[in-house]
């Protein structure tokens, strides 16, 4: 103010607004109503100069903006996370303390600078490494300057606009925008012109004060020089706890001149009290009294404005709740029954994952065998506990289980929980691999606690899963009839539970559609969306707000769920609902780093069009200011929402493969997938592979194209089209898939070969989300097969397809071997002989005949490469974890030659041990339906039932089994007369024993066989 002041003088001011991260707290200091969110502030700016902008990129020191403007209103908007690598401070410090260059002189030296520097790291805690790794390989200054400034354009692309609108006319804003570079860097990242505005520093506080002028109708009030608002201080004389719900929020007492006020808590109670205004009118808090309801906890009475000391927390709103299950299991059961074994012991549920979703039907399992049943806080410390960088809600439960060892439970529950049931048709109804995974993890951070921890499948409901009352009758001693009992009074309080929430969920829907008012449907991971911890409060947060809130698990299924995760159908179930009403609108709580979320959210835009919607993603280092500004930018964006008056255009019909091996193309004209018009690509994880099934395809009659060199210019491209949150193998295979259609000839179709994986791996969704890119780019002639039996094996015989592809897959893994033995046990130039006469075979084998004949002398020409000494004396090491990543140069960046340097020979596992897990799997899944593992029992039980479905199945995949086996076998065999192989056949039963000591079977993708290895 001292400075304002000193720059204009002693002005007298007759009305004020505030807006920024502080606009709450500065507001109440100097007594003003009008506070408003940046968002508004910055467009009310922007259009200030011109009402035709549509776009803006605001770059502060510590923030950064996306904005979308219709009408000069904005409807969309987007904020940087927990990241400041696309705000000023990144360039500001990375400038200083590498290069000792001021803010001054970026400008001129990065505009001038002939070859900008591209840099891998767009995070600022690894960007000075990359500084300094240019400057030792020579790069000049003037370049690294530069390419710092592609690198906060590129990180402002890919984290805070991501995938949405680029408009005609584009405003860059905010401090950074004084420097000209980056406005250069923008307009060239974008391919269209940028603006930059007269002061774009202070179009914040220009739009501020145009927004508190036009609320106010323009009248001042009474006049108030510079001086004397600035001169009170503002003092701290006391605080109270808020019992208006059960967060008890500490609200502090502030005076100025006089003026006393409460400030705080985490709702918008208070705040009308400083801004002098009438209360809003609060609404029902439905995720308030979604927890009443499973944790069965009476509601409470509002309060009115505390003036009492602290109250304790000593429950979380939960405490009671095991009391309410011991009360409904008497009534259930009756006093008549017999004790347990186990009664008067107690058990620990931690108040985490799926304890949201199913705390009626654990508490009440348990108070019903006669046990105390303790529910947990959650202490702040568990992340500390965890042995590895966990998502948010994994650390939260963490922090549960370490508040239950503390206070001296000796037994914690904590089930795996596969699949949920789903009252409508869906694909599958998973949880995510790490909810599934708890048990296990949580065992490895707390090896001192006994855990209690049955792997829970409710695909065919709750009363079809009987594991925990095998457990109790296992591990706790429990009769049979008695833990049934319990089961059965489980079952109905938590079916009763549903219920409830359905009724009071469908009551709150019919209430807002009739209320025409908007209503906003909060979505989510229970887990994430519904708890105080994992949600900053958001439902407390509207409602306070007079925004009538309803949770998603609330919501009645209005179609079939389209994924192969739970809560994924919930939030589309939402999305469903949100699309049929003007009203609603879709809020979905996430948290940093969830893949599926970020599938799931890659869908919303082409569900719901031009309507607004907001995702959240919070974890423990979200400030509360972040949540509650992007609240109500949300709400002012809904406010000014009109259904979208752009034409979408022609309609568009992307090409597609149907069954029998034929393709429709775009116009409708139908050809065979054998075409020579038709050429098909593979994505390109690791060379050899890659070369090898493109030769296999050959074989088959199809085209295929060359192989997609994997460059990071793929990743880059790939980014500009993705949130950044999704496994960076989809990036980068959009990268080719865009490389594909942009390289073909006019007239020429193109295939893009795209695993379908399974759940819960989020490979599951990769042919989705490339199908809807597909479609939302308007690529013509451009389709994803996969040969599966849904689509008749794209017209193959299947077992053609197999004697194809087997091998090739099987050499490509050979292939990856040797060239890592060969790196550390090889002569000069004996990687240079190894790619030119593997490329010599691929060009000569022709079919399949001729690879079989041709083989032999390939493999003697590879014995013969000279070597240095035998790789078997070398030291091995096993690289494991996903197969895009493990064979990948591009991923593995530097690791395989680091090791060779030091004489130690990296080992991938191979990709035909994937296959030869999942053969294996299928078939011990049969077995163990019949109680049985794999093997001569197993056997012997299939015999016998030879001629019934489960029989037949049961050795048709142990044959499917032994003969990927034997193929491993028999070629590896052939190979290791070169010398050069250091690993021997894998054995899937060794592998699939060796893991599930660790972790269960029942967790299906890659996790068992990277942790059996």
């Amino acid at each position: 103010m001292h400075a304002l002041i000193d720059a204009v003088g002693n002005r007298p001011i007759g009305l004020i607004g505030t807006t920024g991260s502080a606009r709450e707290l500065a507001g109440a200091y100097l007594g003003t109503e009008h506070v408003y969110n940046e968002i508004s502030a910055h467009a009310a700016g922007a259009t200030h100069f011109d009402p035709t902008v549509d776009t803006i990129f605001e770059i502060g020191g510590q923030d950064s903006k996306y904005i979308y403007l219709r009408n000069g209103v904005p409807i969309d908007y987007a904020m940087n996370n927990a990241c400041s690598a696309g705000t000023g401070s990144f360039l500001e410090e990375s400038a200083q303390s590498d290069l000792g260059i001021t803010v001054s002189g970026i400008a001129d030296l990065a505009i001038s600078a002939p070859a900008p520097v591209q840099f891998k790291a767009t995070c600022a805690a690894f960007i000075n490494s990359d500084i300094r790794l240019a400057q030792q390989k020579g790069h000049p200054r003037d370049n690294i300057v530069a390419g710092l400034v592609y690198a906060i354009a590129a990180n402002y692309l890919n984290r805070v606009k991501g995938p949405r609108y680029v408009g005609k006319k584009v405003f860059l804003q905010g401090g950074v925008a004084l420097n000209h570079a980056v406005g250069h860097a923008f307009a060239h990242s974008v391919g269209r012109p940028v603006v930059i505005p007269p002061s774009p520093e202070l179009l914040g506080a220009l739009g501020v004060a145009l927004l508190a002028l036009t609320r106010s109708g323009s009248v001042l009030g009474s006049l108030v020089d510079l001086h004397t608002l600035g001169s009170p201080d503002m003092q701290l004389v006391g605080h109270f706890t808020c019992g208006a719900c059960k967060m008890y929020c500490t609200i502090d007492r502030f005076m100025v001149a006089g003026r006393r006020f409460p400030f705080g808590g985490r709702c918008s109670l208070y705040e009308n009290v400083w801004k002098r205004k009438a209360r809003t009118a609060g609404v029902t808090d439905l995720v308030e009294r979604r927890a009443e309801v499973l944790f069965q906890v009476p509601p409470s009475r509002p309060a009115a404005t505390p003036k009492h000391a602290r109250v304790a927390r000593k429950h979380w709103g939960v405490g009671p709740a095991y009391e309410s299950a011991k009360a409904f299991v008497r009534e259930s059961l009756g006093q008549g029954v017999t004790a347990a074994p186990v009664s008067g012991a107690r058990i620990g549920i931690p108040r985490a994952l799926t304890t949201h979703s199913l705390f009626p039907l654990y508490s009440t399992f348990f108070t019903g065998l006669g046990m105390e049943v303790l529910l947990s806080d959650v202490d702040p410390r568990g992340d500390l506990t965890s042995n590895s960088g966990f998502c948010f809600p994994a650390q939260i439960a963490h922090g549960a289980v370490l508040d239950l060892t503390r206070r001296g439970i000796e037994l914690i529950f904590i089930p795996h929980v596969m699949r949920m049931p789903h009252p409508n048709h869906c694909r599958e109804s998973y949880l995510c691999p790490i909810t599934q995974a708890e048990p296990y993890f949580l065992a490895k951070a707390f090896p001192g606690s006994r855990l209690l921890s049955p792997v829970l499948d409710f695909t065919n409901g709750y009363e079809g899963c009987s594991a925990l009352i095998d457990t109790a009758v296992q591990e706790l001693g429990v009769p049979r009839d008695a833990a049934a009992a319990a089961w059965s009074a489980a079952v109905t309080a938590q079916t009763a539970a549903e219920h409830r929430l359905r009724e009071l969920g469908t009551q709150a829907l019919n209430a807002a559609i009739a209320a025409g008012k908007p209503a906003i449907l909060l979505a989510g991971h229970s887990y994430n969306a519904f708890t105080p911890e994992a949600s900053q409060s958001v439902g407390k947060k509207l409602t306070s707000m007079g925004v009538a809130i309803i949770p998603a698990d609330c919501l009645l299924p209005v179609g079939e769920g389209p994924t192969s995760w739970h809560f994924a159908n919930q939030i589309l179930n939402a999305v469903a609902i949100a699309k049929q009403h003007p009203n609603l609108f879709l809020l979905s709580v996430s948290n940093f780093s969830c893949t599926i979320d970020a599938f799931t959210h890659s869908m919303l835009a082409s569900e719901l069009g031009s309507k607004p919607y907001l995702i959240l993603e919070i974890d423990a280092h979200t400030a509360d200011a972040g949540v509650q500004t992007r609240l109500e930018a949300f709400l002012d964006i809904i406010g000014n929402y009109e259904e979208s008056r752009r034409s979408s255009g022609a309609p568009f019909t992307a090409c597609r493969l149907v069954s029998g091996g034929r393709i429709i193309r775009s116009d409708g004209e139908a050809i065979r997938l054998t075409d020579p018009q038709v050429t098909i690509y593979f994505p390109n994880f690791s060379p050899y592979h890659t070369q090898a099934v493109i030769m296999a395809s050959r074989w088959l009659g199809l085209h295929p194209g060359a192989v997609l060199p994997l460059t990071r210019a793929q990743l880059d491209r790939g980014l500009q089209y993705t949130s950044g949150r999704e496994c960076l193998p989809l990036p980068i295979c959009i990268g080719q898939l865009l490389q594909v259609h942009e390289q073909r000839k006019p007239g020429d179709v193109a295939g893009f070969y795209m695993l379908r994986g399974g759940a819960p791996c989020v490979s599951d969704s990769y042919m989705g989300y490339l199908e809807r890119f597909i479609a939302e780019q308007r690529m013509p002639d451009l389709f994803l097969f996969d040969p599966r039996e849904e689509n008749g094996y794209l017209g193959f015989d299947k077992e053609r397809l197999t004697k194809s592809l087997s091998p090739a897959i099987i050499v490509g893994d050979v292939l990856v071997e040797i060239d890592h033995v060969l790196r550390v046990v090889g002569a000069p130039g004996s990687i240079e002989q190894l790619t030119h006469e593997w490329a010599r075979f691929v060009e000569r084998a022709g079919s399949l005949e001729e690879f079989h004949a041709g083989l032999p002398a390939f493999v003697d020409t590879l014995a013969a490469l000279p070597r240095t000494k035998d790789p078997m004396t070398c030291p091995r090491v096993v690289v494991a974890g996903d197969f895009f990543t493990r064979f990948s140069s591009f991923f593995m960046d530097g690791v395989r030659d680091l090791y060779a340097q030091r004489g130690i020979i990296l080992k991938p596992v191979d990709l035909s041990d994937l296959f030869l897990y999942f053969a294996y799997d299928e078939m011990a899944s049969t077995a163990r339906n019949w109680g049985l593992q794999p093997g001569g029992l197993a056997m012997a039980k299939a015999c016998t039932r030879i001629f019934e479905p489960e029989g037949k199945q049961y050795l048709q995949q142990w044959a499917g089994h032994q003969m990927l086996q034997g193929v491993e076998e028999h070629y590896r065999g052939l190979f290791q007369k070169t010398g050069l192989l250091v690993a021997g056949p894998n054995v899937a039963s060794t592998v699939f024993q060796k893991g599930a000591e660790h972790v269960s079977h029942t967790i299906w993708g890659e996790l068992l066989p990277t942790i059996g290895k």
